[in-house]
């Protein structure tokens, strides 16, 4: 449906209806589009550290880092490995944030039965 990932990040940022004013929390180590689709609608990327062992966002560092102007979270799986996608997605529900699963690189791979790029939030 979308030429690239780089496209369909964008499309995901416009379907969050981002404007200026509101941030989006993003791993610190990714491909610039994730945070270039974020600031293309307006909305500022708060960049969080990652963890050694799955490259992807660290949750503890995503819970430091929300505040009122928070309106979504990009997670990003790591060649096939996914983030701490629970703990992220509960505190998703919690919060009442959009995600944005972001499994370019996590084709054919999975989280407990389910395909990265898949994974319900409590929302």
């Amino acid at each position: 449906m979308t030429p690239s990932c780089t496209a369909a990040l964008e499309l995901a940022a416009l379907l969050c209806d981002l404007s200026p004013g509101d941030e989006v929390i993003v791993p610190s180590y990714t491909f610039v589009s994730t945070a270039n689709a974020v600031v293309k609608t307006g909305a500022k990327p708060v960049f969080v550290d990652i963890r050694p062992d799955t490259l992807g966002m660290d949750a503890d560092r995503v819970e430091e880092a929300l505040t009122p102007r928070t309106r979504a979270v990009f997670v990003v799986h790591c060649a096939g490995v996914a983030c701490q996608i629970e703990r992220i997605m509960a505190l998703a529900g919690d919060h009442n944030l959009l995600v944005v699963e972001d499994a370019a690189q996590g084709v054919n791979a999975f989280y407990r039965g389910r395909a990265l790029g898949s994974i319900p939030t409590n929302r």
